[in-house]
């Protein structure tokens, strides 16, 4: 992994010009806050813009009249993922336009501070690369330091996990306690988006010590159960090049037994198809439905009760090339009617791409819309 130096001069120059101060002093606590957060009434509905300010070359991807198409559907926010490792001055210009176009469409937004799972891990394992990521990150309250704290939040890292994968002592919450000190010091009067580990997963959320800051809200995500919301998502190899049938939702034997029937009538190595015809009576005997789905939205509502913090499901989605579009959109209903019944609000994965409300047209889907409770404006 290379962390390049590339623009840190001149987002140095701007973060000390747009926070006005010097480096955080050790041991100095950041500004205590006592209320909760004044963004929460716009984190109803919202959607991932994914690919715009975390992938090289994104920057075109969105603009102003796909925010205000967002809003005329009846988002009520995004969340923009922020890749730390291209954010040099000419991306920093861009998000400070992107920003000044939220709030011209009336939305709210997160920004997501979204590494690539090496850039992450890294931060996540060595402490130099860490105090890298907090530079980073304190450009991140620089753009945000002048503008409405009910309309912007910031996220302080997406999905981490033990980048020792258990072989060796590591604590989340030291870790995460650390990007809420700095970010706390530089944006005290912001709502600042915490997480739990394991991928930001509800696992992760039910074993995080949450922390003494009224003005944060805790980010879960959900893709249960993996096998049918990321079907056809696989790394490069023979997968890629064979037609597989798709998973039904909910879990009907009948349905899984034809698909099943449709695999063993194929031309598939006996490895593969092994393999897959086990996928698929696993997530049978899941007997995966809304009622199987409906105690993770309770737990997470117990938990926000609990310890008087507010959640916030900011990633659920079923990659699409593959699902069956009827089984995709129950599944994406189910989701968003129980997190809505618990009083969670929610952002879908993501506006455009393989998870996305279009199809390969360009056109909407109209029955994502529909799941989702938005406009067919």
């Amino acid at each position: 992994m290379s962390f390049t130096t590339r623009g840190v001069a001149p987002l140095i120059a701007l973060l000390l010009l747009s926070l006005k101060l010097g480096p955080a002093v050790p041991g100095s606590p950041p500004v205590a806050v006592e209320y909760k957060p004044s963004i929460t009434k716009h984190l109803s509905r919202g959607v991932n813009l994914n690919g715009w300010f975390n992938e090289a070359g994104g920057a075109s991807r969105f603009g102003a009249n796909d925010l205000l198409n967002i809003q005329r559907w009846g988002f009520t926010f995004v969340r923009l993922p922020v890749d730390p490792e291209i954010l040099d001055s000419t991306m920093v210009a861009r998000l400070a336009i992107a920003l000044d176009d939220v709030t011209t469409s009336g939305l709210a937004a997160i920004v997501d501070f979204h590494p690539s799972n090496a850039t992450k891990q890294a931060a996540l394992s060595d402490s130099s690369k860490m105090d890298w990521y907090l530079t980073r990150l304190r450009v991140g309250c620089a753009l945000l330091k002048d503008r409405a704290t009910d309309r912007f939040a910031l996220e302080l890292m997406n999905e981490p996990a033990d980048p020792y994968r258990g072989q060796r002592p590591w604590d989340w919450d030291v870790v995460q306690h650390r990007l809420w000190d700095t970010a706390r010091r530089c944006l005290p009067f912001h709502t600042l988006v915490l997480t739990g580990d394991v991928w930001s997963s509800l696992t992760g959320l039910l074993r995080l010590t949450p922390l003494p800051d009224s003005n944060v809200i805790y980010s879960v995500h959900f893709y249960q159960p993996y096998a049918f919301t990321h079907q056809g998502l696989v790394p490069e190899g023979p997968l890629r090049r064979i037609a597989l049938p798709p998973m039904p939702y909910p879990a009907d034997s009948s349905l899984i037994a034809k698909s099943v029937s449709q695999l063993n009538a194929g031309t598939f190595e006996p490895r593969i198809r092994d393999s897959l015809e086990g996928a698929f009576n696993a997530y049978r005997e899941g007997q995966w439905n809304r009622s199987k789905l409906a105690p993770s939205f309770a737990q997470i509502a117990l938990w926000s009760k609990n310890n008087h913090r507010v959640p916030l499901l900011d990633e659920f989605g079923v990659y699409r090339r593959l699902a069956d579009s009827a089984a995709r959109c129950r599944w994406l209903q189910d989701v968003r009617e129980l997190a809505e019944a618990d009083r969670i609000g929610w952002a879908m994965w993501e506006y455009k791409g393989g998870f996305g409300l279009f199809g390969d047209d360009g056109q909407p889907i109209y029955c994502v819309r529909e799941a989702l409770g938005l406009t067919s404006k």
